[in-house]
């Protein structure tokens, strides 16, 4: 699972969904909640080949401008769907 928070401006999903996808990587589920005011986390569930493809994802979708965090969550950790 990975959780990516972002400016909540217009077509950001479709921007981090887009990075995912370019790297690859399948969307199996996805979800989105706000976490303040101005930001929103964007959770997705993504299969990947190896730490070195997630690597790779997380690399894609840091480069988006109006992205403040991301973060793999580990199973158990609280986030499901």
């Amino acid at each position: 699972h990975l959780q990516i928070t972002v400016k909540d401006i217009l077509g950001m999903l479709g921007r981090v969904a887009s990075a995912i996808s370019e790297a690859e990587a399948s969307i199996l589920q996805c979800s989105v909640d706000r976490n303040q005011s101005r930001f929103v986390n964007l959770h997705f569930l993504v299969k990947i080949a190896n730490r070195a493809h997630l690597a790779t994802l997380m690399k894609n979708v840091r480069r988006i401008a109006n992205v403040e965090h991301i973060e793999r969550k580990q199973e158990g950790s609280g986030f499901s769907f």
